[in-house]
């Protein structure tokens, strides 16, 4: 996920006001909305029988806490979602260094 991330990152142009949030951050699960390393979303191919349901219940449940985020006005939430995010990228950059990639 990091290096996806931070290719996002990198192709988003220089002063747009575009923003990138770890969508896993928006769970109404702290335990995944805490997790570290943030989750991804399940592939729903590799995912067993109930894969592509599990899939779509991460979608629906993310989205849901984005969307009530916006509703209640918690911005500040959603800047520091933003700045774990960058963060997470910039880690993730230094570690594939070290690592030759």
């Amino acid at each position: 996920m990091v290096i996806c991330l931070r290719n996002i990152l990198a192709a988003r142009p220089k002063h747009s006001p575009a923003k990138v949030y770890i969508f896993s951050k928006f769970s109404h699960d702290a335990s995944i909305a805490n997790a570290s390393p943030p989750k991804s979303i399940i592939d729903p191919y590799y995912g067993g029988l109930n894969g592509f349901e599990t899939c779509y219940q991460q979608c629906v449940d993310f989205s849901d806490g984005f969307l009530e985020m916006l509703e209640d006005g918690r911005l500040q939430e959603l800047k520091d979602i933003e700045e774990e995010t960058e963060k997470v990228a910039k880690e993730g950059k230094k570690k594939n260094v070290k690592a030759g990639l």
